[in-house]
């Protein structure tokens, strides 16, 4: 799943945010990020679609949430 901008951002460290091996196309720390541009890729496994489907909904939530309180 990819993860968008909200508002515009600097990056902090992804990885200290989402685990390594489920988190890619991450950019360098403290590059600009405008609203509605791409983030990062978040990735996840699951039995079917859905469960996968899921697990991203609720990394890119978490991940969001995070985003929010460093601003």
């Amino acid at each position: 799943a990819i993860v968008f901008a909200r508002h515009r951002l600097g990056v902090p460290d992804l990885f200290a945010l989402i685990r390594p091996g489920r988190i890619a196309d991450v950019p360098p720390v403290g590059q600009s990020v405008e609203a509605g541009r791409p983030i990062c890729t978040l990735l996840a496994r699951g039995p079917d679609r859905a469960a996968c489907l899921g697990r991203l909904g609720a990394m890119a939530r978490c991940l969001y949430r995070r985003l929010s309180a460093e601003r």
